[in-house]
């Protein structure tokens, strides 16, 4: 099973009417109900060990995590786009969040990403070869329409399994832990 840890984001908060087409870049869409925030992709592992993500899981402490959103974004970089997605601010209370999933998963031999953490909510994956100015002028036109979305408190993080199908990628929820005020 391939799993990870992520924060939500319901769609009745947050909404966007984008076209879900870019001129000459083949995209593939993410379905609103599967937008999310990922703290720590943890990968595959036995299933037999999925108690011990969730005991981990289950005892880190952090405060509800503001989800505030910048605008439109490209991963890894404008030059090479991969992903696009909403950019998000990494507020006090995200940081402390991502933090604490990270400690309590290196605590059990999770290997941490060495690249600097950028949070964001994918929106479509792209093509190796998507055409870069193409992506760029998509994103200057509609920027403004994630920059507006509200800010999000999300109250709780999720332990996932990524299930591939014929149909694309499904979450199942492996575990909710809820994220308390100091």
């Amino acid at each position: 099973m391939r799993l990870f840890v992520a924060l939500n984001v319901p769609t009745d908060h947050w909404r966007l009417d984008l076209p879900e087409s870019i001129p000459g870049v083949d995209a593939r869409w993410v379905v609103p109900d599967q937008w999310h925030v990922t703290l720590q992709f943890i990968g595959a592992v036995d299933r037999s060990d999925l108690a011990r993500y969730k005991d981990a899981l289950a005892s880190i402490e952090a405060p509800p995590a503001v989800l505030r959103p910048y605008g439109l974004d490209v991963l890894p970089r404008r030059h090479a786009p991969r992903v696009l997605t909403i950019g998000v601010d990494r507020t006090d209370s995200l940081m402390t969040c991502h933090s604490a999933v990270q400690r309590a998963m290196s605590a059990i031999g999770v290997t941490t990403e060495r690249q600097e953490f950028r949070p964001h909510v994918t929106l479509a994956r792209l093509r190796d070869d998507a055409d870069a100015e193409a992506v760029h002028q998509y994103r200057t036109k509609h920027t403004r329409h994630a920059a507006a979305l509200p800010a999000h408190t999300a109250p709780a993080v999720h332990l996932y399994e990524s299930i591939q199908t014929e149909n694309g990628t499904t979450y199942d929820e492996q575990l909710t832990v809820p994220l308390m005020h100091s």
